[in-house]
């Protein structure tokens, strides 16, 4: 029961932070090209793990995922500052491990709708507002996770957008506090 409740917190908590997301910053790449426009996403993966205790036992799972059958534009505009999108999904492959055994799900998320202002500080791109909703044939609980806002781009040139995050929060789930740690990368081309 603990190890189906992990998997659903982790699977809600990839996709609200799909949606938004904050690591230090790291200008190694080419970061000065345009923003504005319409941005395909061609890839998105992810790692990390959480822990609790159970019955006085520590329990820790590590993940990781990628998306899959992606159809899902991002679009940028400027006066006023929005980024969009509409109707969009994807298909979500998550392998997690806990004591010695590994399993893989694979959930649908789709209509997924969302708009948001942004906002860019050198390679630091940041987002506000609710900025998204979809539906899933994952299990999803109750609990509303929150997500940081910002994104470190990693990379930014005419054809070529990579965004990563790092969240570390702790939520509570049938009486349990769990933490979890996760790093996101997405990649976009532009269209």
């Amino acid at each position: 029961m603990l190890s189906k409740t992990l998997k659903r917190v982790v699977l809600l908590f990839l996709f609200s932070t799909t949606i938004f997301s904050c690591e230090s910053s790291d200008d190694t790449l080419d970061t000065s090209g345009e923003l504005l426009g319409n941005w395909e996403l061609i890839s998105y993966t992810n790692d990390g793990s959480t822990s609790t205790n159970f019955q006085g036992n520590p329990l820790r799972t590590t993940f990781t995922g990628k998306a899959i059958n992606i159809d899902y534009i991002l679009t940028f505009t400027e006066n006023p500052n929005k980024a969009f999108t509409e109707n969009s999904s994807l298909d979500f492959e998550i392998t997690s491990s806990a004591n010695g055994t590994s399993s893989t799900e694979t959930s649908t998320i789709d209509n997924i709708t969302s708009e948001s202002d942004w906002s860019r500080d050198g390679n630091i791109l940041t987002f506000s507002g609710d900025f998204g909703s979809f539906n899933t044939s994952a299990p999803v609980i109750d609990d509303e996770i929150s997500a940081n806002p910002e994104y470190i781009i990693k990379e930014l040139t005419e054809n070529t957008l990579v965004l990563t995050t790092g969240v570390s929060e702790q939520v509570s789930e049938s009486g349990f506090n769990i933490d979890i740690d996760v790093n996101l990368r997405l990649e976009f081309t532009r269209i």
